[in-house]
Order: C-alpha cells, then sequence, then structure tokens
C-alpha cells in the first residue's frame, strides 16, 4: 500500500507494473487490473521493491500470452522478491468493466465471475501486504 501520494487510478492504469521502482513512488504494493504489460524500460535487479499483483484475462488479445511470460520472465530477471499473476480463463479485456459490452472495444467484455475473483484476489492481497507492514512496524520496522 502506499506511503505516499499515489497517482490516480487512470494514470496507475497507464503503467506496467515492472515500471512501478522505489524512486518514482513510495510504495508497497501495486496491482494491475487488465493492464497492459509491455515495457521499454524492463525492471532492473533491485529496482522493484513493491508486491506485485497482475490479474489479467487469458484471452485478451491486448495483452496476449506471450507478453505475459515476456513479464513474468523480466519479474524473475530483476530478482522481484514478491510477484504473482492471476490469469481467468476464458476472459477478455476489460472484464472488471460493466460497461465493457464489445461495442467501443470489440476486445473489451464484461465477466462478472472473474470481476469477482479480481475483487477478491485484491482484497486478499492487499489484505496480506499491509499485514506484513503492520508486523513490521510492531518490531520497529516501519
Amino acid at each position: 500500500m502506499a506511503r505516499g501520494s499515489v497517482p490516480s487510478a487512470s494514470a496507475s492504469a497507464a503503467l506496467s507494473c515492472s515500471n512501478w521502482r522505489a524512486d518514482r513512488a513510495p510504495l508497497r504494493a501495486a496491482v494491475s487490473v487488465h493492464g497492459v504489460l509491455s515495457t521499454t524500460a524492463p525492471a532492473a535487479v533491485g529496482g522493484v521493491l513493491v508486491s506485485l499483483l497482475v490479474l489479467t484475462g487469458a484471452d485478451d488479445p491486448l495483452v496476449p500470452a506471450d507478453q505475459v511470460a515476456a513479464f513474468a520472465q523480466e519479474m524473475r530477471a530483476a530478482e522481484v522478491a514478491d510477484w504473482q499473476v492471476i490469469s481467468y480463463g476464458n476472459v477478455r479485456h476489460g472484464f472488471t468493466n460493466p460497461s465493457a459490452d464489445g461495442s467501443l472495444l470489440p476486445s473489451a467484455r464484461y465477466d462478472a465471475r472473474a470481476s469477482a475473483r479480481a475483487w477478491a484476489a485484491v482484497q486478499g492481497f492487499l489484505a496480506e501486504v499491509l499485514a506484513a507492514e503492520a508486523a513490521g512496524k510492531a518490531r520497529g520496522r516501519g
């Protein structure tokens, strides 16, 4: 969770999780929900100090499987300590947006089940990060 200011939801949605670095924003965690994962500035070893959660649709043409695999490889190469990707089967881009009916962006479709699962994943992830931060503060490391 943020320790300082956090960009607006629209600004953070436009950024790749791999672009979050400790020197850019004092974060504890970052979540990408149907975000594009490609980057022109790959993470460097020690450059990503936050926990990352990526939620994507397995059938999202804007974030194809090779992009997800490249993100995973980037995280491994950068030795990111805490990252995870959840890919929802038979789900396309924009799956958490009830207005995503394909009329504005044909590749975007709302999926109620994936949206509910994603929200539960975000809540669990943030609860875990906040609990770890609270435990660290209790031990005098906050």
